[in-house]
Formats: structure tokens, C-alpha cells, sequence
């Protein structure tokens, strides 16, 4: 049972989709507002996969946005900050 819990928890993948990096979606499910937040929220929970789509940057052949943060980045200011 063990085993299965923990194949379960490598397998699972947060889609975060954003919006000119603004989280889409009813604000009120995740009671965050930012998408840093909601990625060290699910990182604090052992989601260690993460797929990140900003819709505003889809198509645009620009890539990301410099400076986003990651999840990593974000569970690390959470940290700092208490």
C-alpha cells in the first residue's frame, strides 16, 4: 500500500494556468492570490511537477517571462518569509 501511495504522489503534476502571470480560475478554491503562492502552497504538499501555462505567452514565441517564479524559487521565499 505504501508503494502505491508513493508511485501516486511522483506521478501527480500540477497544471498552474496563468494569465499575464495572474492564476485563472476562481481565486477563492485556492485562497491565494498569486501564482508563487499556489505553487509553494503545492509544493509544501510534496507536488514536486509542475506544469505552468501562461496564456498570454502561448503562441508568442517569446517563452516565458524572465524572472517568474519557479516553484522551487517560490517554496524558498516562503521559507524566508516565515
Amino acid at each position: 500500500m505504501v508503494r502505491r501511495q508513493q508511485a501516486t504522489m511522483v506521478s501527480v503534476v500540477l497544471g498552474l494556468d496563468l494569465r499575464g502571470g495572474a492564476p485563472l480560475g476562481d481565486p477563492g478554491v485556492w485562497g491565494l492570490r498569486d501564482a508563487a503562492s499556489i505553487a509553494a502552497f503545492a509544493f509544501a504538499r510534496k507536488i514536486r511537477r509542475f506544469l505552468v501555462l501562461d496564456l498570454a505567452c502561448v503562441g508568442s514565441e517569446g517563452g516565458p517571462p524572465r524572472g517568474a517564479p519557479g516553484p522551487r524559487q517560490a517554496d524558498a521565499a516562503q521559507d524566508e518569509d516565515g
